[in-house]
């Protein structure tokens, strides 16, 4: 009796854990960022050899390169932090930057959730 009593105690432990580990998952804040759609490679770059108006400048042709687009794409913020998008929120860009006619200035707003892989973006919208 006392084995089972030691695995169901057992049990509940790691149900617990399992239960604790998810919540943090369910606590993640929403919240809106604005700034300028640039592929990851030109953001870096930028950065060590800094533009004026780098973000507002890029273009289309830049985000739809090959190399470029393959580096993903992040947010510019206009305190010129840089904000990887996740693997989902790239797809969703390469989505939006086909379908407008847009060709610079990809001011965005973005809203979504700020993980350890990247911004999981809900949705990303032209302004």
């Amino acid at each position: 009796m006392k084995k089972f009593m030691n695995i169901m105690l057992l049990m509940a432990l790691i149900a617990g854990v399992a239960f604790a580990g998810d919540s943090d998952k369910h606590d993640a804040k929403v919240q809106t960022i604005n700034g300028y759609l640039v592929d990851v490679a030109c953001a870096a770059d930028n950065a060590s050899h800094p533009e004026p108006n780098f973000p507002a400048k890029h273009t289309k042709n830049c985000l739809q390169m090959a190399e470029c687009a393959q580096s993903g794409y992040a947010i510019v913020t206009d305190d010129n932090k840089v904000i990887k998008l996740d693997k989902q929120s790239n797809e969703t860009a390469k989505k939006l930057i086909a379908d407008t006619n847009k060709t610079d200035n990809w001011k965005i707003n973005a809203t979504g959730v700020l993980k350890d892989d990247g911004f999981a973006a809900q949705s990303l919208k032209l302004q």
